[in-house]
C-alpha cells in the first residue's frame, strides 16, 4: 500500500497500479486497495481518462462494497461527460492546460455561463487573460477565483498569479505613460511594481527608461546597473547599458569633430562603430572624419567596405554617393547610385543623382563660355529645367 501511495506521489500511474492489484489479491488488503485506487481516480478531473481509469479499477473489483461504489462513480462521471456545458468546462480548461491563452477564452467564457461560480474556471480564465497580455482582465478574473474558492487546493496558484499579473499592468501602465511623454507618471507606476515584486528586474528597467527621458544619464545607468545585478541574463538591460554608453561616446566624437580635432573625432568614431556595425551614418561620419584629418583613402576604404557589407541597401548606396560627390568625384557617385535600379531609389537618391547630373552640365556650359562660345552655352542652358541656379 505504501509502494503504490509513493508511486503516485512520484506520477508513476503503472507502477502503483501494479502494487495495488498485488495488494487486493491478498487477504486483507482488498478494502484498502479499492479505497486508495478509487481516491485516486477521484481527484482526477472527470474526463474519457478518468472513464478509462474506473473501467479498469472494475475489471479488478468485480464485486462487493469496492465493486458498487466504482460503479456509482462511472454513472457520475459518464452522466457528466454526457453534459454540453460540462464538456464546454473540459475543453476551457484542457486549453489552459495546454498553454492556451486567446484560444481559450471563447470556451471559458461558455463554460461561465452554465457555471458562473466555477472557482476553477475563474482561475483558468485569469490565466488565459494573463496569456493574452490582457493583465486588467486577468486579474479580474482573478481576484474572483480567490473570492469563490477559498477552499481551493489552486488558491496558492490564483495568488501567486494575482501578483504577477498587477505588477505586469503596472509596468504595461509605465511603458504606456512614458511613450505620451508623461514621465512623473511612468515613474508612478514603476515604483508600485517594484513594490509588488523587489526581485524582478524589470521594473527597475522602467525607471531607468524614465530617467533617460527625463535627460538623466547617470541615474538610468544606475537603475540598469541595479536590473543586471539582479538578473544578469537580463538582455534589455545590457542593451540599455551598451547604447549609453555609445551615446556619450558619439557625442564625445561629434563635439571633437566641430573642434576640427578630426583624428581624435576618427577615434571615438571606431569605438562607436564597433558597438554598432551595421549603422551607415555612423560609418559616413567616420569617413568624413578620416577625408578631413587628411587619411582620404583609409576613409574611401571604410565606405567601400559599407558598400560590400550592404550592396543592395538604398541607404547605403546613397551615403557612399554622397560621400564621392563631396570629394568632387561625381561620376564615381552616379556609378554608386546606379549599381541599384532607379525604380528602387528612393527620393533622396532621386535628388542627389538629379543634382549631380545639372552638375556636370554647368561644368560643361562654363567651359563652353571660358572657351568664348557663349551662344553655345546659352543654348545649352535653355534645354535646361528652369531654376534659379540657370537664370542666375
Amino acid at each position: 500500500l505504501q509502494l503504490a501511495r509513493m508511486a503516485f506521489d512520484n506520477n508513476q500511474p503503472g507502477e502503483a497500479l501494479t502494487q495495488l492489484r498485488r495488494l487486493a489479491n491478498r487477504n486483507g488488503g482488498r478494502d484498502a486497495a479499492s479505497e486508495l485506487w478509487l481516491q485516486q481516480i477521484q481527484n482526477q478531473p472527470v474526463s474519457e481518462s478518468s472513464v478509462a481509469s474506473l473501467q479498469q479499477y472494475l475489471q479488478t473489483f468485480t464485486e462487493g462494497d469496492a465493486q458498487q461504489r466504482g460503479q456509482q462513480e462511472l454513472a457520475r462521471q459518464q452522466q457528466l461527460l454526457a453534459d454540453p456545458a460540462y464538456r464546454q468546462r473540459m475543453r476551457g480548461l484542457a486549453l489552459v492546460d495546454a498553454g492556451g491563452g486567446a484560444n481559450a477564452i471563447a470556451a471559458l467564457n461558455a463554460a461561465l455561463t452554465a457555471n458562473p461560480n466555477d472557482a476553477e474556471l475563474m482561475g483558468a480564465m485569469g490565466q488565459a487573460q494573463a496569456r493574452a497580455n490582457n493583465r486588467a482582465a486577468a486579474i479580474r478574473w482573478l481576484e474572483k477565483a480567490i473570492q469563490a474558492g477559498q477552499a481551493s487546493t489552486q488558491i496558492g496558484k490564483w495568488q501567486s498569479l494575482l501578483q504577477t499579473n498587477r505588477y505586469w499592468l503596472a509596468i504595461n501602465n509605465g511603458d504606456a505613460a512614458l511613450k505620451k511623454g508623461d514621465i512623473a507618471a511612468a515613474e508612478g507606476y514603476y515604483r508600485s511594481a517594484q513594490g509588488l515584486d523587489n526581485r524582478d528586474s524589470w521594473a527597475l528597467i522602467g525607471l531607468g527608461d524614465a530617467a533617460l527621458a527625463g535627460k538623466n544619464s547617470a541615474q538610468a545607468e544606475h537603475y540598469w546597473q541595479q536590473a543586471l545585478r539582479l538578473d544578469r541574463s537580463n538582455s534589455t538591460a545590457k542593451r540599455r547599458l551598451l547604447q549609453l554608453r555609445t551615446d556619450a561616446l558619439m557625442a564625445e566624437a561629434d563635439a571633437l569633430a566641430q573642434q576640427g580635432q578630426w583624428h581624435q573625432a576618427a577615434e571615438k568614431y571606431r569605438q562607436v562603430a564597433q558597438a554598432n556595425p551595421d549603422d551607415i551614418w555612423l560609418v559616413y561620419r567616420l569617413a568624413g572624419a578620416l577625408r578631413n584629418g587628411g587619411e582620404e583613402t583609409q576613409g574611401a576604404q571604410v565606405m567601400d567596405a559599407m558598400v560590400r557589407q550592404h550592396p543592395q541597401e538604398p541607404t547605403a548606396l546613397y551615403a557612399s554617393a554622397l560621400w564621392l560627390a563631396s570629394g568632387d568625384r561625381d561620376d564615381a557617385a552616379l556609378a554608386t547610385l546606379h549599381r541599384l535600379p532607379a525604380a528602387r531609389w528612393d527620393s533622396n537618391m532621386h535628388e542627389l543623382a538629379d543634382r549631380l547630373e545639372q552638375d556636370k552640365v554647368f561644368t560643361r556650359d562654363s567651359d563652353l563660355r571660358t572657351r568664348g562660345d557663349e551662344t553655345a552655352a546659352i543654348a545649352l542652358l535653355q534645354q535646361q529645367p528652369a531654376s534659379i541656379r540657370r537664370d542666375i
